[in-house]
């Protein structure tokens, strides 16, 4: 937005007031996420990492993962669920990732958040020759990156936080490791995404129609989910058997009215 522009100082303490963005479901939402407010995400999301503590681990602080397959320096949301469990619940954060653009300045800083950076998987050479074998092979290949990491490369967190989209092979992948690890399982619905495809693919694709019951039948093993609406949270409770929890998007508070000097600076003032 014109006349707006990042703060890099860390964003002060939050306000439980909420600003709803009204987002209807199976369509993807083009306003900034920003943090949670604590009222919000106390009885759910620290309740299911809290849950989950053994004997004798009391005093052992609380661990979540945040998983993002995709660029978490453009998930926002994402983003501010870290900040919002590292600043808020006290909890250590693990990011697992895709690389590409910085996350926010608040998060790098943030002795708390530990980000795993894993590599985009490009498949171009192939896909000339067959989309759905590159489709095939990326799905494979990310789903044993996934594991890898999620196994191998975080301490073992008491709850897993997946975004979705996308579904394939994200939510399989953090199914099996929160089992394998005894970790709670949460999906943060930020939309479908076998609407998404069915956009490239068209709905009655058969690549589509697998698509859907991947992201159906994986959405309701978990042990907890999100969602960024009520229409969204309608759908999942009536066509896909899921109790979501609405957590909306809000303004973030390190966005401000840009001064005359930081516009001069990031050249509005250039021809």
């Amino acid at each position: 937005v014109q006349g707006l522009r990042r703060s890099s100082a860390p964003p002060p303490g939050l306000t439980e007031q909420r600003r709803s963005v009204p987002i209807a479901a199976g369509r993807r939402s083009l306003t900034p996420s920003t943090c949670i407010p604590r009222a919000a995400i106390s009885p759910s999301l620290c309740a299911c990492a809290g849950s989950t503590t053994m004997a004798g681990e009391a005093e052992r602080r609380k661990r979540a993962a945040v998983v993002v397959l995709g660029d978490i320096g453009r998930s926002p949301r994402m983003q501010y669920h870290s900040l919002s469990l590292a600043s808020q619940a006290g909890m250590e954060v693990d990011i697992v990732a895709n690389g590409g653009s910085d996350p926010h300045l608040s998060l790098r800083e943030n002795p708390s958040i530990h980000i795993h950076e894993m590599k985009s998987v490009q498949l171009s050479g192939v896909s000339k020759i067959s989309g759905a074998l590159a489709l095939l092979l990326k799905a494979a290949i990310q789903f044993i990156m996934l594991i890898w990491f999620l196994c191998f490369k975080i301490p073992r967190p008491d709850v897993f936080i997946v975004q979705n989209p996308p579904s394939v092979p994200a939510l399989a992948a953090v199914k099996v490791v929160s089992w394998l690890r005894g970790a709670k399982f949460i999906v943060d619905w930020h939309n479908f995404g076998y609407t998404l495809l069915g956009l490239s693919h068209g709905r009655s694709n058969v690549i589509v129609k697998i698509y859907f019951w991947f992201e159906k039948h994986f959405g309701r093993m978990a042990d907890g989910a999100f969602c960024v609406t009520k229409a969204m949270q309608h759908e999942l409770s009536q066509n896909w058997g899921i109790k979501a929890t609405v957590l909306y998007d809000h303004s973030p508070e390190f966005f401000h009215p840009a001064s005359l000097t930081e516009k001069y600076e990031v050249g509005y003032f250039h021809l």
